[in-house]
């Protein structure tokens, strides 16, 4: 493994140890950049590890099916905000709803973590990484 691999392995680490996102929060912020990307490996393995991690199927098919209405008002602010980093479309409104529920920090991690999945799709895509197993698709069609 090359050396600049395992620094953007401790990259990652470090991030989520600091970002100030709950294990499932993390998740959904995975989840919708691997959906809005889109990148078919990372919703693949963030899956099973958002199930893991306490996410229901449900959420995750409204995540793949852009479809929020039923997640508490904090979880839809996060998930509309990640929408807006995607889109390089941050201003003062997207900020002001994310702030109603995290604080500057937590926000600032959420941007860096989103951040980094982004950066991470594109990186598997250009090494061309593929899944082990078969896709699980969008709407966990095949899991």
């Amino acid at each position: 493994l090359p050396d600049v691999l395992r620094t953007y392995g401790d990259l990652v680490e470090a991030i989520k140890r600091d970002a100030g996102l709950t294990v499932a929060e993390q998740e959904y912020v995975i989840l919708r950049c691997a959906r809005e990307i889109p990148s078919r490996y990372e919703w693949h393995n963030h899956v099973r590890i958002a199930l893991n991690a306490g996410v229901g199927a449900d959420e995750i098919r409204a995540i793949a099916d852009r479809a929020t209405d039923e997640f508490p008002p904090k979880h839809r602010a996060l998930l509309a905000y990640v929408d807006a980093f995607l889109e390089g479309s941050v201003d003062g409104d997207a900020h002001a709803a994310i702030a109603e529920h995290y604080d500057d920090a937590t926000i600032a991690g959420i941007c860096l973590f989103a951040g980094y999945w982004l950066m991470n799709a594109r990186v598997v895509d250009a090494l061309g990484v593929e899944t082990e197993e078969p896709f699980v698709g969008w709407d966990l069609e095949n899991g």
